[in-house]
């Protein structure tokens, strides 16, 4: 047991707004690049602190070393960047920081160094080949993206771990941010030697073999490690210093032990993900640890569209930095703004005049932030087993299950899967189990349980078919609930599943009869039990069509299957019908997930709300105040799109937003906060009826 209790300061606890400054500067005198420039040379440390004081920030982010190796302080064991002369950025920025009241926070890049790897052999992270891991990434540029790996399982450690210790002991500051914490897939001797220890052979070459499961097992344990050791060290000299990693809480490399001796979960959104992408990011990071904030990083950056990272020199504009920011502190989280000194030393005055208008609009909103509980009627399993061991469709399966939640208006949240493990659901009425396929017996048994108590659950594909290290499965390990037997997987991977019995559940929105598409995907071959009810059927394909596929013949395997079990009922879809949602997008498939939801759900959603899909609700009850705070963030724009790097031009406001509640979280009064502003209300059956004549970017209503 590697645990290690997070006791650190409680900063993070205050609606902070975070300002990443990052330098990320080459050395001119160890480069060797001709006619490279001097830098920093206009570096003002009291005056970067004033701006962002003004510019809204209560808490400085600050690179103390870089991905090219190059520390930006007064260090004995590291380099110096050699354009910094005599200032010490570090002690700079901590005194003028706590001068105007401000926290200061250290960056510590880890996994990539360019200047140890160069002078230290013995650092260097190796493939299978015994070659030393240099990723270099042409972009048309003058100077290629460069990535030096170096291996913290070997003397790099230390070397690291002085570092740390070195800044922690002679400067005060609030708190670690620590970037590329993990070990890479790594041949060097220092890891060849630690796995022939811990497992009596050698690193296999085909990781993906059984031979590759195992060593995934040693590689998250060795992260674990790791990362456990530089948190211990950490706070052994200060404990009241907070440790965050980038990464750590969404990898798939590292246990529970390691998220756990994090004080906060952190992870960055670029935008190219999508605009609703950030929402769900902080879900996840929500389902960690459910009784802090979380942080996401925005980008200032657009991100290039080819491999790799350019940080272009670009702003973002006021609307979608406000909106994305508006979703991170409604699910309860703070913003870490991401921005990038000039080579000079002085920072953009159009990043700063486009960051104002945005934090400010936070600012006013943030006393709203996390207040409560999240209401959430159907929750998302995320299963991080099979993240690392299974398909990737189970991560698109999560995402395309949360937009067609968010689309349609129903409270959703992400539910881990050690919470379902002890019984602890959320106070969801639905779980969705979408193309998970590693799950263990605990985690089966936890969603068994759910369901017989009365719970619902929507299971997609070969959910279940692998245990928690990805080892196969004779059958479904969810086949009790289920009332299914999985006889195997279609033939070809284009085929069509067709609804065509009418009930409840495909009753709305759902044309009958019409043949829809998987495409790109199998679906499971399942053989039912008398206890289950079929409402459709696999269908092949028109054979020897070059072109167009067209539906052709029923195949009398079952595709869309429910059933009471227990107190509960359950869905069953033999596609990853999730996955194909966010891929595709068919409102057909959005439609079927969202009725399986609400039928599974057994009792009505407690929030209904008419508006477009691009608006999402973001419901919280204040139990000790007995008050609901509804966020609703608007996404709808012009330039708007849901692909990737797509970019928000400007908000397009809605009109005469109608929000229905339930009576127990009715109140006698609703006003639209900041402003204290009241609403009209009336009553329609049971539900209280909400009228909000106007939503810009960001609302907050607040019924008390």
């Amino acid at each position: 047991n590697m645990a290690i209790e997070a006791k650190s300061g409680s900063w993070f606890m205050n609606n902070p707004r975070v300002y990443l400054l990052d330098f990320q500067l080459p050395d001119p005198l160890d480069q060797g690049v001709p006619g490279m420039p001097h830098f920093l040379q206009k570096l003002d440390p009291e005056k970067i602190v004033r701006q962002l004081k003004e510019a809204g920030a209560t808490a400085l982010l600050a690179h103390t070393k870089d991905h090219e190796g190059n520390a930006y302080y007064n260090t004995k064991i590291g380099h110096k960047h050699s354009d910094l002369g005599y200032i010490d950025l570090m002690a700079e920025f901590s005194r003028y920081t706590r001068k105007c009241g401000m926290q200061l926070l250290f960056y510590y890049s880890i996994g990539w160094d360019q200047r140890a790897w160069k002078e230290h052999p013995d650092f260097r992270a190796k493939n299978s080949k015994g070659t030393e891991l240099l990723k270099t990434v042409e972009l048309n540029t003058r100077t290629p993206i460069t990535r030096w790996s170096v291996c913290p399982n070997g003397p790099y450690r230390q070397y690291m771990n002085d570092m740390l210790k070195e800044l922690t002991e002679n400067y005060e500051f609030e708190g670690y941010w620590l970037d590329i914490p993990y070990a890479p897939i790594c041949y060097c001797d220092f890891c060849k030697k630690d796995y022939l220890e811990k497992t009596g052979k050698n690193i296999p070459t085909d990781l993906y073999s059984l031979e590759g499961l195992e060593f995934s097992k040693w590689h998250l344990a060795l992260n674990t490690e790791i990362a456990n050791s530089w948190a211990s060290s950490i706070r052994e000299i200060k404990p009241q210093i907070t440790i965050a990693s980038n990464g750590i809480s969404y990898s798939s490399d590292f246990g529970w032990d390691a998220i756990d001796a994090q004080d906060y979960p952190s992870r960055e959104y670029h935008a190219k993900e999508g605009v609703a992408t950030v929402s769900f990011y902080s879900l996840q990071q929500k389902a960690l640890k459910r009784d802090v904030p979380f942080e996401i990083e925005i980008w200032r950056h657009s991100y290039y569209a080819r491999e790799g990272m350019l940080r272009t020199q670009c702003v973002r504009n006021v609307p979608v930095l406000t909106t994305e920011i508006a979703a991170v502190v409604s699910h309860g989280g703070f913003p870490q703004y991401y921005d990038q000194v000039q080579f000079d030393g002085t920072l953009s005055d159009r990043s700063l005049s486009l960051l104002k208008p945005a934090f400010e609009t936070i600012r006013k909103g943030q006393p709203w932030s996390g207040v409560g509980a999240p209401i959430q009627y159907a929750m998302i399993l995320w299963s991080k087993q099979t993240s690392m061991f299974g398909s990737s469709l189970h991560g698109s399966g999560m995402l395309g299950s949360f937009l067609a939640m968010q689309e349609a208006h129903i409270p959703v949240g992400v539910i881990a899967e050690r919470d379902v493990e002890a019984g602890e659901y959320g106070g969801a009425k639905v779980i969705i189990v979408a193309s998970a396929e590693c799950l263990s017996d605990k985690c089966i048994a936890g969603l068994d349980d759910f369901v017989k108590k009365g719970g619902g659950l929507v299971v997609t594909d070969k959910s279940s078919m692998r245990n928690e290290f990805g080892q196969s499965r004779e059958n479904f390990g969810l086949k009790e609930v289920l009332g299914l037997d999985f006889k195997g997987m279609t033939e070809f991977i284009y085929s069509y599943y067709i609804n065509d019995k009418k009930h409840p559940l495909t009753d709305k929105n759902l044309w009958l009869g019409f043949a829809n598409t998987v495409h790109d995907n199998f679906q499971a071959h399942v053989s039912a039990n008398s206890e289950v009810e079929v409402l459709g059927e696999i269908m092949d394909e028109v054979p020897g069509f070059k072109i167009d596929m067209m539906p052709y013949k029923r195949t009398g395997w079952p595709s869309l299957i429910i059933r009471n079990y227990g107190k509960g009922r359950v869905v069953y879809h033999t596609a990853p019908l999730c996955s194909m949602y966010q891929r595709f997008s068919h409102l057909d498939q959005r439609n079927l997930i969202e009725n399986a939801v609400r039928w599974a759900g057994l009792v009505p959603v407690p929030i209904e709300i008419q508006a477009p899909e691009t608006v999402e609700v973001i419901p919280w009850r204040d139990k000790q105040n007995k008050r609901t705070i509804i966020h609703i963030v608007n996404r709808t724009g012009a330039g708007l799109a849901q692909g990737p790097g797509a970019l928000q031009h400007e908000t397009i406001p809605v009109h005469d937003i109608q929000i229905k509640v339930s009576p127990e979280l009715a109140g006698k009064t609703v006003l639209a906060q900041p402003g204290n502003r009241k609403l009209k209300t009336s009553t329609e059956g049971n539900f209280q009826v909400i009228n909000l004549d106007k939503v810009e970017n960001w609302e907050i209503i607040e019924i008390v």
